[in-house]
């Protein structure tokens, strides 16, 4: 059984590593089996028109007639300000929930401060159970993901829409400024694992901007708040994985490092490279046929000193060779 080291240092001209190795405790534990991906998983357009359509009357509609294997897409503006997207991806705000777009509530960079603390109208836990059974109600299984939360408080609320204002990115005459507590706000979002692996989607491998850790790259999230249900979305990146007989040989972890240290030490520059993060992942990418295909991979983060700028090195788990991204 192969061994992976718990943290990795080590300096060779340019490149340094210093970095943990995120793995979870089962894939040394266990046997972990290549995914067949089956194709992808959408939510249930008319189950979703029943809990958010139904009775509500249409002030606009549009249509867009799926391609490639995706479903017919449709959207709605109802005249209680509320719309419904279904098809490719289910999405459904509330009127109210304009506010919160506004200054930015969802915005990775809020996502980023991570701040967990209860509200009074509800338990994140509560949120959560509740995001659990919609996923269900429309067709999505809810054990496929990994759940977390972060909470805003009547005070961030009202410091963020300042920011927004301050920085010209929010016009004043849109400025809600009345914010009370019954405007607080959960929000509750999942990464899909298989074999304890997080999913890789093929979002993430567009460009290397989009290979990181953030909240826009989670393909479930759920804003609550007092009143309810704020805003629901689920994303069409959610695969139907079924692991196969094939059992992953993995290479040393030495091997995957080896290719970023020659990788960014045959640049000819003085920049120092420093490797940040090493995690595991299950990638999805489709193959030049267009067929989907989940291999695993490490994903290295390397901070480049000289302009602060994260990059972003994917090295296949299996065979050690890099795959590119933009």
């Amino acid at each position: 059984m192969i061994e992976f080291p718990e943290r990795y240092e080590n300096e060779n001209e340019n490149v340094i590593f210093d970095c943990e190795v995120e793995i979870p405790d089962s894939v040394v534990e266990k046997d972990i089996y290549l995914d067949k991906v089956e194709g992808y998983l959408f939510a249930d357009a008319e189950k979703a028109w029943s809990l958010w359509g139904e009775g509500k009357e249409i002030e606009e509609q549009h249509e867009s007639p799926g391609t490639n294997g995706y479903p017919d897409s449709m959207y709605y503006i109802f005249t209680d300000g509320s719309a419904l997207g279904t098809g490719r991806s289910l999405s459904y705000t509330t009127d109210n929930y304009r506010r919160y777009s506004r200054i930015g509530a969802r915005d990775d960079s809020v996502w980023e401060e991570h701040f967990q603390e209860e509200l009074a109208f509800s338990s994140a836990e509560d949120c959560i159970e509740e995001f659990r059974c919609l996923l269900e109600e429309v067709g999505i299984p809810s054990n496929l993901f990994q759940y977390d939360w972060f909470s805003l408080k009547q005070e961030q609320l009202v410091q963020l829409e300042e920011e927004k204002i301050r920085n010209s990115l929010l016009d004043e005459t849109k400025a809600f400024r009345e914010w009370k507590q019954e405007d607080e706000i959960y929000v509750v979002y999942g990464f899909q694992y298989d074999q304890d692996l997080p999913i890789f989607h093929e979002m993430m491998g567009l460009y290397q901007s989009f290979a990181l850790d953030s909240l826009s790259n989670a393909p479930i999230i759920a804003t609550y708040s007092s009143r309810g249900l704020e805003q629901l979305l689920v994303s069409f990146y959610i695969y139907c994985l079924i692991p196969t007989e094939e059992q992953i040989e993995w290479i040393p972890f030495e091997e995957a490092a080896a290719v970023v240290d020659e990788k960014y030490n045959s640049f000819l520059t003085n920049t120092q490279y420093v490797v940040t993060r090493a995690k595991l992942f299950q990638m999805v990418l489709k193959d030049e046929e267009g067929q989907l295909n989940a291999e695993p991979v490490w994903r290295f983060e390397i901070e480049e000193e000289s302009t602060g700028r994260t990059r972003v090195t994917v090295v296949n788990a299996m065979n050690g060779k890099e795959i590119p991204l933009p």
